[in-house]
């Protein structure tokens, strides 16, 4: 669907890929902008963690529902994440949450990308270090 496709629609989104692409085709990832990204893990197993904690708790007490994360979820958000600046440094990682089965990143694309580098890839090199990090922990 292209852009004009989908204003012509009246935004009505398009039909769900199953291959789980669902990016604008219309739209430049290499441009500057903020993007709010969602990674789920493959058939959704819960490798962050579990969530602990109990609704009935005073909010900043450690009873209050939290995620207890894994040693792969601490070494994602204390080696992997930050990984993405140091790559890339016109990238921004302005926020990162990580829930039992996926994570949501909001990044800031600060300046126009150099030639040949998008979004796509950037997010691919992220998930190439968190595989990475995944067997090495499996070894341990």
């Amino acid at each position: 669907m292209t852009r004009e496709e989908y204003i012509a629609t009246g935004g009505t989104p398009a039909p769900i890929k199953p291959n789980g692409q669902r990016r604008a085709p219309w739209h430049d990832y290499s441009q500057p902008g903020i993007y709010m990204l969602t990674l789920s893990i493959e058939d959704r197993q819960c490798v962050f963690g579990s969530i602990v904690g109990t609704t009935r708790a005073q909010k900043g007490t450690s009873d209050y529902p939290h995620l207890q994360p894994t040693p792969f979820a601490q070494e994602v958000l204390e080696n992997e994440i930050p990984k993405i600046t140091k790559y890339y440094p016109n990238v921004e990682v302005w926020k990162s949450v990580l829930m039992p089965d996926h994570l949501h990143i909001l990044v800031c694309v600060r300046e126009p990308m150099p030639e040949g580098k998008h979004l796509g890839l950037v997010i691919s090199g992220f998930k190439a270090g968190c595989t990475q990090a995944w067997w090495r922990l499996q070894e341990s």
